[in-house]
């Protein structure tokens, strides 16, 4: 309990066997999860016990990093890891396993509302091919996009913004309630777009050549319809846009369209479609078709919209206000909470216009000179000015002055300088800039050893030993 009670609890000198039981024991007292980094063999044990192990790749070896999950070149890099490419995998993985249970429930349940209707006699509603390519082609990419390019909020304000992580460290993308809520909107999808469907197709519907609907023409207009519905869910599930999340998500629709210009005309040629046959002219020449299709997924979907904007406008998550802000910022329009909902709908509509027409700058456009400051005091800032304009530096109160002629730090003859200006172009600007650990003077001399925090010295980096 004490050990719980503290922030940081620091263990010295203990064995690999030692470090590999605390985490254990955590692991089993404390409801976690954990992670273990190390940089050498000692290590080891500790970083298979957790649940995340993180390896460093240093002066000690790879056997850490050879064990672990994830490897890192610096300790620094862990920041990144977590905050970023963390928080972001775990939005992603909970976000394809709540679509991929979602899209299925609700195509598959419409075969038990169906059943409703036939007397449970087993007949199905779908072809059986439409069935099989559902999952396999017509509604692949959506979770692609979802799980390996979608960003919550890009990685600038996540490394700004710690506090985004609350929301990834405490689980609340994928817990009970949020499969649940997954759930039932499945099975209230299903069960509206099959009701409203079945109504508009029902048996006294006439087409073109005179004969009235049958059980393929129903199956295949619902399944249009659904097919629409999912996909349209899938696009208010992602938060970044980049022009392959538009192909992935609206490729599955036009595919299917293309699916039926060509399944519906193999039979009599091929020994296929047989059920299909000449079923596209008659979907396309049927008005009800054409009025069901856009009508019932602005239905079904009424209620998604509702309760996204509810939840925006009354109850924001820290990640949304970010992500709003963002928008915001990079098109030099002004955020006002005051303003009435048909204003900030405007200023959104403006803002999907001008990243559709390319003048959204994308997230991973480098940091400007601004943005980055170079703080003397922090050595993190050294070696990370690639790409900043700047030509000069200047680091204010930097110790005792030095004669640069003798290398002298004690001249009685020298007053104390308030600043040290460096003056460099942009191709030494890229090299970097690093503490010495031990100068013996400069220009030659060796009487006189300048301290750490004494001195700044540029070194080329591309340069052989």
């Amino acid at each position: 309990q004490v050990a719980l009670s503290c922030k940081a609890v620091i263990c010295c000198r203990v064995t690999p066997l030692q470090k590999a039981d605390i985490v254990r024991l955590i692991r089993k007292n404390v409801k976690a999860i954990t992670l273990a980094i190390g940089d050498g063999a000692n290590d080891v044990g500790m970083i298979q016990a957790a649940h995340v192990g993180v390896g460093i790749s240093g002066q000690e070896g790879l056997q850490a990093a050879s064990s672990s999950d994830y490897s890192i070149a610096q300790f620094r890099f862990l920041k990144k890891l977590m905050f970023v490419h963390g928080a972001w995998s775990y939005i992603r993985l909970s976000r394809v396993i709540l679509y991929s249970f979602y899209k299925n429930i609700a195509l598959y349940m419409m075969q038990l509302w169906f059943a409703m209707f036939n007397g449970f006699s087993g007949q199905i509603l779908f072809e059986r091919w439409s069935i099989g390519m559902y999952n396999v082609i017509f509604t692949a990419l959506p979770p692609l996009a979802m799980g390996i390019i979608d960003q919550t909020v890009s990685s600038r304000k996540r490394m700004e913004q710690p506090e985004l992580y609350h929301n990834t460290q405490k689980g609340k993308h994928f817990k009970t309630s949020v499969f649940w809520a997954w759930i039932l909107l499945a099975l209230y999808h299903s069960l509206v777009t099959f009701l409203l469907s079945f109504r508009a197709l029902s048996l006294g519907t006439v087409l073109a050549n005179g004969q009235v609907v049958g059980n393929w023409f129903v199956g295949t207009a619902t399944y249009t319809v659904m097919l629409f519905v999912v996909t349209i869910r899938a696009s208010m599930t992602i938060d970044f846009w980049p022009k392959i999340n538009y192909f992935a998500v609206w490729f599955g629709v036009f595919l299917w369209i293309f699916y039926l210009l060509i399944y519906c005309r193999l039979w009599p040629t091929f020994n296929v479609g047989v059920n299909l046959s000449n079923m596209d002219v008659e979907l396309f020449e049927t008005g009800s078709f054409w009025f069901m299709t856009p009508i019932i997924p602005f239905i079904v979907l009424t209620v998604d919209v509702a309760i996204k904007h509810f939840r925006k406008k009354f109850s924001p998550s820290i990640e949304q206000e970010v992500m709003e802000q963002e928008n915001f910022e990079a098109l030099g329009l002004e955020e006002d909470r005051q303003d009435s909902a048909f204003t900030r709908f405007l200023k959104g509509m403006i803002i999907l216009f001008k990243r559709d027409m390319g003048w959204k700058r994308s997230r991973r456009h480098p940091p400007s000179a601004s943005d980055v400051p170079l703080n003397a005091g922090d050595q993190s800032s050294y070696g990370s000015t690639t790409g900043r304009d700047a030509d000069n530096v200047e680091l204010s109160n930097f110790g005792p002055t030095v004669d640069v002629a003798t290398g002298d730090s004690s001249s009685p003859g020298l007053k104390r300088a308030p600043t040290l200006r460096l003056v460099a172009d942009n191709e030494h600007m890229r090299r970097g800039y690093a503490f010495s650990q031990s100068e013996a003077g400069l220009g030659g001399h060796s009487r006189t050893a300048v301290a750490q925090d004494q001195l700044v010295r540029r070194y080329d980096t591309s340069a052989g030993k």
